[in-house]
């Protein structure tokens, strides 16, 4: 009898350490993997602070004013670099050149290099931006140059086509205003865009 009474008491030693072990390992298993329980709950966003992303585009000119009484419609193209510092608003810069022929077929050069920030509206792989660019320009008509302020207004639509690439289109406004001592030969030049673009996102 003590045999038997021996060996249920060892037998119920063995069973209560092997069901101890078991929940300790689980638990470690848990504490040891945390990322198991992070990816379940990570949620994945296209953009993210710190992400960044460069655009090259091109852009039909549509001039406004002068109008197309005395300016033909012409072409910009552009280098834009813009960095995230939430899921939706970025800052960066913007270079572009642009032309416009005039009737008496000479030419308008614009240079604009511009400061900006963004603030993006998405819904699934669309995109859409929203920006508005301030900085400088340098302007040359025949012999004549002047250096301004540039300001561009700007809206684009985007089609996220991986997480590296997206493509569309934009339309912006160049506001080119001269100021002069004497303000009678001030004048505001008004050019309207229409463009494409790609953009390298990293």
């Amino acid at each position: 009898m003590k045999r038997i009474s021996l060996f249920l008491c060892t037998f119920f030693l063995i069973c209560t350490s092997l069901f101890a072990a078991e929940a300790n390992n689980s638990e470690t298993t848990t504490q040891d993997n945390p990322e198991e329980k992070i990816e379940s709950d990570y949620v994945y966003q296209m953009n993210q602070a710190g992400d960044q992303f460069i655009q090259l585009g091109i852009n039909v000119n549509i001039p406004y004013a002068p109008s197309l009484d005395y300016l033909n419609v012409g072409g910009s193209g552009l280098l834009n670099y813009e960095r995230y510092l939430t899921d939706s608003f970025s800052v960066g810069g913007t270079v572009a050149f642009g032309y416009d022929t005039t009737v008496g077929e000479n030419v308008l050069y614009f240079v604009p290099i511009m400061g900006n920030v963004s603030y993006l509206f998405s819904v699934n792989k669309f995109e859409i931006p929203v920006t508005l660019n301030i900085g400088g320009a340098f302007e040359n008509y025949i012999d004549r140059i002047y250096f301004g302020l540039a300001v561009e207004p700007e809206v684009g639509f985007y089609y996220r086509y991986s997480s590296d690439w997206s493509f569309g289109g934009h339309a912006g406004v160049f506001i080119l205003p001269q100021w002069y001592s004497d303000s009678s030969d001030n004048y505001t030049g008004i050019i309207p865009n229409l463009g494409l673009s790609v953009r390298y996102h990293f």
